[in-house]
């Protein structure tokens, strides 16, 4: 089963999930952890037609429990940086589960050399926990190589 974990029920990860449980069916299931926040107040009216969960509500107890129960359990986590990446990959790896990084677009700025520096390891190691990096576009796979997170190809 595919387990998505990402942070909001916003419109383009509700889409997301849409798409992916027409395509996996049963196999899917998604994993927000939270139902709003403060900078995105964003509630939906309308009921998803796809399995969803609430970290913020269930616990990651929970989310243990489904992964260890799941023998063919392929986590994809939404982006490198969100509240949930660390839990997440610690999981993953004492359960060697395989878990990959969902990068949708890159955010690139001029960043001091020392926090370059920092974010180029951080996301070296994050290459090392992950079975890799699920890039959408051009610009993210671009960007991700020229951070020699990846490889091109």
């Amino acid at each position: 089963m595919i387990h998505f974990i990402t942070w909001l029920p916003l419109p383009y990860q509700r889409l997301l999930c849409r798409s992916l449980h027409r395509a996996y069916g049963d196999d899917f299931v998604v994993w927000f952890a939270e139902r709003n926040h403060k900078e995105f107040p964003y509630r939906s009216k309308s009921r998803d037609d796809f399995p969803a969960h609430y970290l913020s509500e269930e616990g990651y107890r929970e989310l243990w429990s489904a992964l260890r129960s799941d023998r063919e359990a392929v986590v994809i986590l939404s982006g490198w940086r969100s509240p949930m990446t660390n839990r997440t990959l610690v999981m993953t790896s004492l359960m060697r589960i395989p878990a990959f990084i969902w990068a949708d677009h890159p955010h690139p700025r001029k960043r001091n050399l020392l926090v370059e520096s920092a974010r180029k390891a951080y996301l070296r190691f994050l290459s090392r926990q992950t079975k890799g990096f699920l890039a959408c576009g051009n610009p993210t796979l671009e960007y991700l190589a020229s951070l020699g997170s990846i490889a091109q190809g």
